[in-house]
């Protein structure tokens, strides 16, 4: 479920993914990538379903 800072609640067993990945998206790019798709989701121009893609994409990247 998108709630604006992507995925809302984490398996128990993913807490190191999920650290790691909260580094980059509380980084500059990230916090503006995550803003950008937050207004994009609330615009209606992009599906939260394809906003949590792009930020997987993201995730993997970084």
């Amino acid at each position: 479920m998108w709630d604006g800072m992507g995925f809302s609640g984490c398996p128990v067993g993913a807490r190191t993914a999920v650290a790691t990945f909260e580094l980059y998206r509380r980084s500059t790019i990230g916090m503006c990538l995550t803003e950008t798709l937050d207004e994009m989701v609330s615009g209606g121009t992009l599906s939260p379903e394809l906003a949590i893609r792009v930020l997987v994409q993201f995730d993997k990247v970084y």
